[in-house]
């Protein structure tokens, strides 16, 4: 924004308001800046790490050294998306923010109220926070069993032993060449 956008052409033009120009529009801008970057500040994602320092002080959350800024910042949207009732379609919801809509298999058992939740190799840095968040969230009567995608030797055995002979069993399990399971 240039302040002389706003001023008829005839006073622009003099010496005055150019000198005066000079002097305001630096501070103009850095006003707009700031402006700006508090409005991003409003939400959580995106927001600068002072703004994300805040949130985490709000909500109780002590962050590791290792996370990174967006990690830091799912980690608030996961807490804050935490409101009952907990539905399947809610938690499903709140998988879908954390691990995004390919993250994760899940599959309900209404007669033995049983929830089956498979998280995908790809994203093994969100275990702990899907974790802590499932064991908050999830009702008493439901049984809850959790367990990570690894590639077992029924995804395995349509592999030729020659093919196999050559990983060892850590990168078969780990591999997404081995892996049959599809989130979609």
């Amino acid at each position: 924004m240039q302040l002389y956008e706003y001023l008829p052409f005839f006073v622009y033009n003099t010496k005055e308001f150019k000198k005066l120009h000079k002097v305001l529009q630096p501070e103009i801008d850095k006003l707009y800046m700031e402006t700006d970057k508090r409005l991003t500040d409003m939400f959580i994602l995106g927001s600068s790490e002072y703004a994300t320092k805040r949130y985490e002080k709000i909500t109780g959350i002590v962050p590791k050294l290792t996370d990174s800024l967006e990690k830091r910042q799912l980690d608030i949207i996961a807490l804050y998306n935490e409101v009952p009732p907990f539905t399947y379609e809610r938690i499903r919801e709140m998988l879908t923010s954390i691990l995004g809509i390919n993250g994760f298999k899940m599959s309900l058992d209404i007669d033995k109220f049983h929830l089956k939740i498979i998280l995908a190799k790809d994203k093994l840095q969100f275990e702990k926070q899907v974790n802590e968040m499932l064991e908050r969230i999830i009702p008493v009567n439901i049984s809850l069993t959790y367990s990570i995608d690894w590639n077992t030797w029924k995804d395995l055995k349509v592999f030729t032993w020659g093919k196999m002979y050559t990983v060892t069993w850590k990168e078969a399990k780990e591999d997404e060449r081995f892996n049959s399971i599809d989130y979609k």
